[in-house]
């Protein structure tokens, strides 16, 4: 496949859950719209997804706040 120096990176990080056909969907969107607003060539388009759960999550405060018992030091760093 040929590339040039208008490659994009697109780096997503979402929770995990998606079937291979929604992550597909999701990949030709991306594609499109890096294409239509930017006129970045499809083939120049490179997408990571990183997925993961609730517990990999702190908003603040050093607490995961989606862990169960959140409000106990337990989920505290």
């Amino acid at each position: 496949m040929h590339r040039d120096d208008g490659i994009v990176y697109v780096a997503v990080t979402m929770r995990s859950g998606r079937t291979p056909e929604q992550k597909q969907a999701l990949y030709r969107r991306i594609t499109e719209l890096a294409y239509d607003y930017a006129g970045t060539e499809p083939r120049n388009v490179f997408v990571t997804v990183t997925e993961n759960e609730s517990i990999d999550w702190s908003l603040g405060e050093g607490v995961a706040q989606y862990a169960v018992g959140s409000g106990s030091d337990t989920a505290q760093i």
